[in-house]
């Protein structure tokens, strides 16, 4: 699974400078002119909600602290899913039993 982590993080990352060089746009938040900006925004929230939902139940089963958990959604906040990547790189073993 880290390998395919790793693999998604630099394609997402290639994908998204690339995207950013051409809109010549470099703010954490896109501007919510058009409604489509709200569709990509609620999107990431629906995902950011259900990572956090699985990573936190696995972390209360484990009884491990989830002060990695809260950076993790702050980070999306600011970064997107690159925050919620590097988190399950970094907590590689969260899904191990």
């Amino acid at each position: 699974m880290r390998k395919l982590l790793l693999i998604l993080l630099a394609i997402h990352s290639v994908v998204t400078m690339w995207s950013l060089r051409e809109a010549n746009f470099w703010a954490p938040f896109p501007p919510f002119g058009e409604d489509y900006v709200y569709q990509i925004f609620s999107d990431l929230v629906v995902a950011l909600s259900v990572v956090t939902w699985i990573c936190a139940s696995r972390l209360k089963k484990k009884g491990r602290s989830f002060t990695g958990l809260y950076l993790m959604v702050i980070g999306t906040a600011l970064l997107g899913s690159f925050s919620m990547l590097v988190y399950l790189l970094i907590e590689r073993d969260l899904f191990e039993d």
